[in-house]
C-alpha cells in the first residue's frame, strides 16, 4: 500500500502599513499683555497651543493675523519655543506667520509678539490666532483652534499686567545668545541671535525706556563690534 502526501499550498497577503488618521483636541489661546496703547508704540502678546491628545499629531500649523480693525500694522517681530517634545519649524520671524509644528499629547508652543501699529491710527487692533490639523486627523473640539485679543490704540499705554524682564547675554567666544526672561515666574520669553557671525559677545539691559509702564530690553556688541 502506498500513502501520498498532499500538501496545501497557503498564500499569504502581505499588508501595506497604513497610516490611521490622528485624534487630538488642539487649543490656543492668546494672553494679552497691553490692552491700551499710545500711537506709534508696540503691542505684546503670547499666544499658547497645547495637545491634550489622545493622540500625537504632525503636520500642526499655527498662524496669526494681525490689523484687522483702524490701526495699521508697521511691523511684527515673534519668537516660538516648544515644550513637552513639541516642535517648531521657525523659532523667529518678522511679519504674520504661518508656522509648521509638531504635538505630542502634553506638548506646549509659545509664540511672544509685538506688533507696532503705524502713525495717525487709532481703534481697536485685533490679532487672530489659529491652529489647524494636518488632513485627515480630526479634532474633537474644534470651537477652541481660535483666539482673538484686542488692543485699543489711543493716547496712553495700560499694561494687563506689570511684567518686569530680566536678559541675559553670552560673552565672547561664540556667536551672541540673548535670552529674556519674566522676573516673577523665571520663564523664559523668547530667544534671540543680534549679531549672527560676530563672537565677542553682547551686552544686555532692561528697562522702561519708552514710556509704556513695560520693561524693554537693550542690546549691544561687545568689544571689536565695528572693526574691519
Amino acid at each position: 500500500m502506498t500513502h501520498s502526501t498532499r500538501r496545501a499550498a497557503l498564500a499569504v497577503e502581505r499588508v501595506e502599513p497604513r497610516d490611521v488618521p490622528a485624534v487630538a483636541d488642539l487649543a490656543v489661546t492668546i494672553t494679552d499683555l497691553t490692552v491700551e496703547m499710545p500711537d506709534a508704540t508696540v503691542a505684546r502678546y503670547q499666544i499658547e497651543v497645547t495637545n491634550t491628545g489622545p493622540d500625537p499629531v504632525t503636520n500642526v500649523t499655527i498662524t496669526d493675523d494681525v490689523g484687522a480693525g483702524p490701526p495699521a500694522a508697521n511691523a511684527l517681530y515673534w519668537t516660538a519655543t516648544a515644550s513637552g517634545g513639541a516642535t517648531v519649524a521657525q523659532p523667529n520671524g518678522f511679519g504674520e506667520f504661518s508656522l509648521g509644528a509638531t504635538l505630542p499629547v502634553g506638548g506646549r508652543v509659545f509664540i511672544y509678539a509685538a506688533v507696532q501699529v503705524q502713525r495717525r491710527t487709532s481703534g481697536p487692533l485685533v490679532t487672530t490666532a489659529a491652529v489647524t490639523l494636518g488632513a485627515g486627523d480630526t479634532d474633537p473640539n474644534p470651537g477652541n483652534n481660535t483666539a482673538s485679543d484686542t488692543t485699543l490704540v489711543s493716547g496712553r499705554s495700560i499694561p494687563d499686567r506689570g511684567v518686569s524682564l530680566f536678559a541675559t547675554g553670552s560673552d565672547a567666544g561664540a556667536p551672541g545668545d540673548v535670552r529674556v526672561y519674566d522676573v516673577p515666574s523665571g520663564q523664559l520669553l523668547y530667544q534671540l541671535v543680534p549679531f549672527p557671525g560676530f563672537g565677542g559677545g553682547v551686552r544686555v539691559a532692561t528697562g522702561d525706556v519708552t514710556g509704556d509702564g513695560r520693561d524693554d530690553v537693550i542690546v549691544g556688541a561687545g568689544p571689536g563690534a565695528g572693526r574691519t
